[in-house]
């Protein structure tokens, strides 16, 4: 898994590639700073010709005037 790590003394991102069976580094190798797991939203990518004409969107839905 990757996991991104902030580090608390200089403020840097670092990206670390481990197996989740193994603990997350502690310090920092640049300054020797302690570091936190950052947590980001999850990337949202939409793909084909789109989600809303084709999932629940009624196109033969009667308009309210036309309705009696």
């Amino acid at each position: 898994m990757v996991y991104d790590l902030r580090c608390k003394k200089c403020d840097q991102v670092v990206t670390v590639d481990h197996p989740m069976s193994e603990p997350h580094p502690n310090t920092h190798a640049g300054c020797g700073g302690s570091l936190v797991r950052v947590f980001f939203s999850p990337r949202i990518i939409y793909r084909g010709d789109g989600f809303y004409t084709t999932d629940a969107c009624l196109t033969d839905k009667p308009k309210p005037e036309d309705v009696e």
